[in-house]
């Protein structure tokens, strides 16, 4: 897969949610959490940033990030995430897609 998505022009991946916000949040059992955060569970904002950080391609122009929690994620807190690899992708535009919304709320410099 990382080699596939090195060659795309526009990418979507999953930021759904920030490890810390997942564990304090009140509504979600253990177990939902547990699931969640697993090996086959969504990606964290975390492991999105990895992801981009270690496939980044001059090729891609725009990224979307999507399926954010609504209680356990935070444009703030996906923008902390991605500090790490603006330098690198400084020459794509970012866009976050909210929870059951099909246009960006929430756009990076």
């Amino acid at each position: 897969m990382r080699e596939r998505i090195r060659e795309v022009d526009v990418l979507v991946v999953e930021a759904n949610h920030c490890p810390k916000m997942l564990e304090a949040d009140t509504k979600r059992p253990w177990s939902t959490k547990q699931r969640i955060s697993g090996r086959h569970g969504h990606l964290s904002n975390e492991a999105a940033r990895e992801l981009l950080a270690t496939v980044a391609s001059p090729r891609w122009r725009r990224i979307y990030l999507t399926h954010l929690s609504r209680d356990c994620n935070s444009p703030a807190a996906v923008d902390l995430a991605l500090e790490q690899v603006r330098a690198a992708l400084h020459a794509c535009e970012f866009a976050v897609v909210g929870a059951g919304e099909g246009t960006p709320f929430y756009e990076f410099a």
